[in-house]
Formats: C-alpha cells, structure tokens, sequence
C-alpha cells in the first residue's frame, strides 16, 4: 500500500512540475531545435573558421569519418522497404544500415552549416528522400508486415526505430531551417519526410518500454525530435512526462531514492521492480550507479546520451535554467552523481567493480568506450556552474567531481571516428565544454547586398537569446560607395551587458554590377527575286564581337542589347550547291553589310538585310536569239505565239549540273515551257517563269507559248529579262 501511495504521487508531483513547466516555454517553436539551435550552430561555425581547437580537430575528424564523406551513398532502406532487426541485431536485415544512414544524414547536414558545401546537403537530403519514398515499416511491428518466422527475429524493431528516429529529425532540421533554408529540400519532400516520422516510427515507440531503460530513453528522446519537426505539442508533453518518470528509475540516487524505497531504487514506471543488472546494494557509497551500469558502460552510455539529448532539445525548446528537463525532479542531482561515477568506471580503465557495484555478476565491469558525456557537462558545468560538474580542479574516486571532466579530455577528444554507436555523433564538434552558455550572447551579422556606386545598406545583425543590451553592437564593413564587384567581410563589435560574455560572428556584403539598360535590335531579313538565297543563313555580329547570334532568311532575329551605339556586321554566306556541281559557285551578300544603330531602352529598333546572289565564278550569260517562230491561236480565245530562246553560256564546263534561271515576258504564259537541256523543273507564273537543270556543251534554248494583248508578228522578240545562275543574260 505504502508503495501505491508513494507511486501516486510521485506521479502527481510529475503532472504538476510537468504544468509549471510547460508555463515556461516559448509560445513559438525554436527552428532548427533538435539538439542544436542557430546560436550553436553558428557558434561551431565560427570556432571551425578560427581553427579553434578542439572543434578545428573535431571538424578534420568529422569530415574523414565514414559518415562525413562527400561520397557517402545511402545504404538502405533494406530491399522492399521492410526493416527486420532481431535480438542484437541479428538478423539484420535494414538495421545497420539505417544507423549508418541516419548518423549521416545527422553529420553531413552539420557539415553543411558549417562549410556551406551543397554537397553535404544534397547527401544528407538524398538520404532522407530514400526513407521517406521507400520506407514501409519493420517487420513484426508495422502492421501488415508480420515478422517472418518467430517472433524472436524481430523484437528489435521498436529500438531500432528509435534509434534512428532520434537522429533523422536532427539532420532534417538543419536541412530545412539552417542556412536560411538555402539547403533545396523541396516542400513535397519535406512533407513525405514528416509523414514517415508519424505513420512509421512514431507508433513504435509512443508506448515506450518496460525493459532497459537505454530503450525507452532513446524513444522519449526520438519522439521530442519528431514534436520539434512535426510541431506536435502533445506529443512533445507527452515525451516530457515520460522522461521526468524514466530518469529515477534509470538513475539511482541515495538522497532521492533511500527516503521513499530504503535499501532499494524508485521502480521502473511501470511499477515493476525492474532489473537492474546484477547491482543489489542500493547506499550512500554506490549512489549514481545506473540500471545498466553493471551489463556494460556501452549500453549505460546509450541511456545517459538518449537522457542528455533530449533534456537539450527542451532546453533550446524553451526551457529555462531552472525550468526545463535538465533540473526537473531532481534530475539535475541524479545525473551529475551518474554521469560522474560511470565516467569514472570508464576513466580507470579497470574490468573490477569498485566496493559493492555488480555484486551479483562477481563484482565485474565491462567497459564502454563511450563518446558521451560531453553535453552534459556542458550544461551543468558552463551554463549552471554546478561545483559538482566540476572541471580539472575537482575531485577524483569512484564519485570524483572532475570524473567527467577528465573522461571528456581522455578518452572521448581521443576518439577520432566519434562513430557514437546510438549516441551523437562528433558531440565534440557540437557541444564541447566551451559551447554557448545561459550568459554568452552571439551577435550575428546579417548578409547584405548592395549594387555597385549605392550607398552602404544599414548593416544588421541578430541577437541569440534574443535580450535587450546595455550596449548595442556596431556593424561595420570594409566596403564603400565606390568599390568594385565582389564581397566585402562585415564585423560587428562593441556589444555589453553586465554579466554576460559576446561571441561575434561576421557576414559578407555583396556588391553587384549595376544591371545596364536594355532595348532590343530587330533584324529582318529578306531575298531578292532570286530564290536561292530565301533559306540562306547568317550571323550577326555586334560590335566586333567574335560570337554571333545566327538567324535565317525570312525568320529574321530579336537580340537584346545594352543601350547606346552599335556597330552591326553580317557575315557572308557561301552559297550551298548541288552535289557534285563545282563549277558554279556564289554568296548571297545582304545590302547591310556594315551599319550603326543606336538602342534605346525597353524599344525596338528594327534593321532590314536584303540578300542577293552574286556569281563569284566569272561566268557569263548571252542571249543568242530569242524570236516569235509561229503564230496561231491553237484554240485559245485570242493569239498565241511559240517563242524560242537561244543562250549560250561561257565561263561553265560542259558538265555543269547546276543551272537555275528567271525569264520575264513581255506577256503571260498560256502554256508551260521546255528545253533541251535536260530540264529538271520549270514554273512559270504569269510572265515570269523560272527553271532548273543542267547542259552538255555550253548552248540550250527554250519553248514555249505566251499570248499577247498585241499579236507580236513573227520574228520579234518576246523577252523582256533573263538571268541564269544570278548573273543577268546579256
């Protein structure tokens, strides 16, 4: 009964703290706020372009790994988009490879903040993309994917789940929210994204765990990221209340616990005892060992990383210092008195328990390597000041104050693949000891842009926390009025408030080329009556450049130019002929072959070519005779007249092949006309006729018949023009 009652209110006093806290929060969601905020993440930035150590170090270690590799290619989702994680893993059909995706996804959108390299963003959102598109659950635990065989081969899933559900909202984020959201993840995505947080992963872990406490952290610590991304306030309360019920049962404390449960821990929330690994001796001496603390360091420090991150995502969520998961409940003692022993166990380095730890697994260790501890510290030691966070100048043993210290320095800055094994990757490179503190202030400059001969813009920065200063900072650039194209750094300084210490990070000034005036030049192009330069194309060339812009007889061509005076130029184009024919050759060259024109804003300024065919082959053209030979009316209301013409051409070889020419009457055809020389065409239209084909020797003549108003008498001539191959017959 005495343990009911104990029960019901610890689980009132959670309800009631859990209100006055949730008072405390800001009415608007802090983007990016999964674990890291702005101010962080420009902070790192800014310590990474210092070559500020350890993040300089962290940085090189971070790009190096595995994870942040440029090349990195996602390996999953498993082939079907099913998930099948057994005990340990095994089977492990998807598992690995969604952890190994999801650390990436997390470091590359890091490494993207800090390097601005797209190419980190494209892998971490490539990443994210392929699980949202192929995704469908994990088997055994999704409904309509039951686990294949036993059971047995599938009761990792709900870990699994929350293991990468505890890093895909950190990367996606920085993706969607950091850098001004300048990553190009695009809105469709990003909504598949946040459906598969609340279809796939979210019901896996909404009810928790009554096993390991490393399992039902980690889900609390997934399911604050997936609030924060999907801005789900329920579910964020809900995640919080959980949290404040799991940290006594995970992490025992002698003057928390021994008042409610002497000689014994607080129980699981459950209300079972819970099993704690073979640790019995609950006093003063062994306050601060966790529930797993006797399996293994490595799966206390999944528990102690999955505790830690979420108290950190509520914290930039709007938590306080005094109000916000990292102190509520008691917490903040429980976890300084257990991050300080297990740091400890991890620092001797020793496989033997101290006095009275894991009597019942003969008194044994297993240590961990953890890469942890490291966001903790930070909190309790900068932002709190806590002497029982202490750095070097604390105490040592098995509960010394400066164990975490020490730990941090020795053996997680010395891990160079910080792989985190389910805990954060690179810590180090995010949340070393130095990170921001409740007194920094970051004082960040905005980007600006200006175009070139402008005043200077007014130079603005923002402030994180945002907090009213003493002292305002003053903004400055190297930049003036007159300076060329090109980026210019902006600085910012000067800032003041009692109490609080600046961190100042720069910007850049864009100066851009004024954007000229344009008008635009229309060219139109035409032929003369020969037809062989009505397809012809051409370039125009302005002011003397070396590219031009081509266009084609009869379409013409529009080009915008800068205001002011041009000089155009068209170029002169070989006359294409028929195959085989070498003899004949030309150019059709345009009247404008040189002229000035003047472009006027936003005005059209039209420009006429007309082309011509000259012959450039010397060949001549001579009319022998052209004479009426007959005259009847052969049927037609009036006269006609048969008409032969005689040419002679010079300056062609007796193969020629290409012959085109043009007779004008001085009537209309009635009839079509001929000749003997292989006529390969003709046309006629009115009183002009045109013809093609080819000649063996260097003579041919025409027929044909036309009518006249006027009988012409036989013997006249009915020709009025002729030109054969543009050059006109004589």
């Amino acid at each position: 009964m005495r343990h009911v009652l104990r029960n019901f209110l610890n689980a009132f006093c959670v309800l009631i703290s859990l209100f006055f806290i949730s008072n405390a929060y800001a009415e608007n969601w802090q983007h990016p706020g999964v674990l890291l905020n702005r101010a962080q993440l420009d902070f790192i930035k800014q310590k990474v372009s210092e070559k500020a150590q350890p993040y300089y170090q962290q940085f090189l270690n971070a790009q190096a790994s595995a994870y942040g590799s440029k090349n990195y290619t996602p390996k999953g989702p498993y082939t079907g988009g099913v998930i099948q994680c057994g005990p340990y893993s095994n089977p492990d059909l998807g598992c690995s490879a969604a952890t190994s995706d999801s650390d990436a996804a997390y470091l590359q959108a890091v490494l993207w903040y800090i390097t601005g390299d797209q190419t980190y963003a494209n892998n971490a959102i490539k990443i994210m993309n392929a699980y949202s598109r192929n995704l469908k659950g994990f088997a055994g635990h999704t409904p309509g994917y039951p686990c294949p065989g036993a059971s047995s081969q599938c009761t990792n899933g709900p870990l699994q789940a929350g293991w990468d559900s505890e890093k895909w909202p950190r990367a996606a984020e920085i993706i969607r929210y950091g850098n001004n959201g300048s990553a190009g993840w695009a809105q469709a995505d990003i909504t598949a994204f946040s459906a598969m947080l609340k279809n796939i992963y979210q019901p896996l872990i909404y009810k928790g765990s009554s096993g390991n406490g490393n399992w039902e952290l980690t889900m609390i610590d997934a399911m604050m990221g997936i609030a924060v991304f999907n801005e789900d306030l329920p579910l964020l309360r809900y995640a919080q209340q959980m949290w404040k019920a799991r940290i006594p049962a995970y992490f025992y404390n002698y003057n928390l616990d021994n008042p409610l449960y002497p000689g014994t821990h607080a129980p699981f929330p459950s209300g079972k005892t819970g099993n704690w690994n073979g640790q019995t001796v609950f006093k003063t001496h062994t306050s601060g060992v966790s529930q797993e603390t006797c399996r293994d360091l490595g799966h206390t420090a999944y528990g102690i990383s999955a505790a830690i991150n979420a108290a950190e995502t509520d914290y930039i969520q709007g938590g306080t210092l005094t109000a916000n998961l990292y102190t509520a409940s008691g917490a903040q003692e429980r976890i300084i008195n257990a991050l300080n022993v297990n740091a400890g166990l991890e620092l001797s380095g020793s496989t033997t328990a101290p006095k009275d730890f894991c009597t019942d697994v003969g008194g044994k260790i297993i240590p961990g390597k953890s890469s942890t501890y490291v966001m903790a510290y930070n909190h309790y030691h900068n932002r709190l000041k806590d002497p029982r966070m202490a750095d070097q100048s604390g105490t040592t043993g098995v509960a010394g104050t400066s164990n975490t210290y020490q730990w941090i320095q020795k053996g997680v800055l010395t891990n160079k693949q910080s792989s985190g094994a389910h805990m954060t990757v690179f810590e180090s490179l995010t949340h070393y000891a130095n990170a921001p503190t409740e007194n920094s202030i970051i004082i960040t400059a905005n980007n600006q842009t200006m175009a070139q001969g402008s005043s200077i813009p007014t130079l603005t920065y923002s402030i994180n926390p945002s907090t009213t200063l003493t002292t305002n900072p003053t903004c400055t650039t190297t930049a003036t009025s007159s300076s060329s194209k090109g980026t210019y750094p902006i600085t910012c300084s000067g800032a003041a408030k009692s109490g609080y210490t600046f961190t100042y990070v720069p910007a850049t000034l864009t100066i851009t080329e004024v954007a000229p005036t344009t008008g635009t030049l229309q060219v139109s192009a035409s032929s003369s009556s020969d037809s062989r330069c009505s397809k012809v194309s051409d370039t125009l060339y302005v002011d003397g450049s070396s590219s031009g812009t081509k266009f084609t007889v009869g379409n013409g061509v529009s080009t915008t130019l800068n205001t002011g005076d041009h000089t155009l130029t068209l170029a002169s184009v070989s006359l294409p002929l028929p195959s085989g024919d070498t003899s004949l050759t030309g150019t059709c060259k345009s009247t404008l072959s040189s002229t000035q024109v003047t472009i006027q804003q936003n005005v059209k300024t039209p420009v006429t070519a007309t082309y011509a065919y000259q012959d450039t082959s010397g060949m001549s053209c001579k009319i022998t005779s052209a004479k009426v030979t007959m005259q009847s009316d052969w049927g037609q209301p009036t006269l006609v007249n048969q008409f032969v013409i005689a040419i002679t051409v010079q300056g062609v070889s007796a193969n020629a092949t290409s012959l085109n020419g043009t007779i004008v009457m001085k009537d209309p055809f009635v009839q079509n006309f001929w000749g003997n020389f292989g006529m390969m065409s003709s046309s006629y239209t009115n009183a002009t006729g045109k013809f093609t084909g080819s000649i063996s020797g260097n003579t041919f003549t025409l027929e044909g018949f036309i009518t006249n108003a006027t009988p012409l008498s036989v013997g006249s001539n009915p020709l009025q023009s002729m030109t054969l191959n543009g050059v006109t017959c004589q």
